[in-house]
């Protein structure tokens, strides 16, 4: 199982269910008496065996999200090149087909400088 994985799998309702079933059973067992020698009423071992898997799995979901903002680094990066190679293209095409570029310019700064505002006035 990989890094990615833990975190999926212990977000399952199964898990939750399965974690909540273990610590309930301990709880009877230390609460009835059934067995005095086991885990007694403080429940030391169930605190130390919770608050372990509690720090192993934030640790594996703090991983998973670094690796996951890695990605999300990389698409970025992707999306910003093929924006820019887009950019150029058209740049180069409106000029060879004579349009007027800082007029087209000045219309999508205004266009992102409305949608950035959330206003959009009609035309």
């Amino acid at each position: 199982m990989s890094l990615n994985q833990i975190p999926t799998c212990y977000g399952r309702r199964g898990r939750a269910r399965l974690g909540s079933a273990r610590a309930a059973t301990a709880l009877n067992i230390g609460l009835l008496g059934v067995a005095h020698e086991f885990d007694p009423y403080p429940f030391g071992l169930l605190t130390m065996v919770v608050s372990l898997e509690a720090i192993f799995l934030a640790t594996f979901v703090m991983v998973s999200q670094n690796r996951q903002a890695a990605r999300s680094d990389i698409r970025s990066q992707v999306d910003f090149e093929s924006n820019l190679s887009s950019l150029i293209w058209l740049v180069h095409l409106a000029d060879k087909l004579d349009i007027d570029i800082v007029h087209v310019e000045t219309l999508c700064a205004q266009a992102i400088q409305e949608s950035r505002t959330g206003m959009t006035t009609p035309q």
